[in-house]
């Protein structure tokens, strides 16, 4: 096997690749998402809402133009009424778990 039948071999390697991600990415941008939440999970104690993480579920469900439910926020701990009051008023479902 010579340097040109390896290089082909390689070029069509790519070539295949490439139309297997921009079918993918095609696919995911097109299909309905209608049922489908971001969600957010916060496990520990502590000062709550953590913002990145909640500016980027929020982001995420902009980004597909109505086309997605609004985040979800779980919640395994306790929280004050201070951060339930913040996280309640974000615009998310909020679900406490129940001890």
């Amino acid at each position: 096997m010579g340097v040109e039948e390896i290089l082909e071999l390689i070029v069509c390697v790519f070539a295949v690749y490439g139309i297997y991600a921009l079918l993918c990415r095609f696919l995911s941008r097109k299909c309905y998402k209608g049922d489908l939440s971001v969600a957010l999970h916060i496990k520990g104690e502590g000062d709550i809402p953590p913002d990145d993480g909640l500016r980027r579920a929020l982001l995420l469900t902009e980004a597909q133009k109505g086309r997605m439910q609004s985040p979800v926020i779980l919640l395994d701990c306790k929280t004050d009424d201070r951060s339930r009051l913040l996280l309640e008023d974000s615009g998310c479902d909020v679900y406490y778990k129940n001890e």
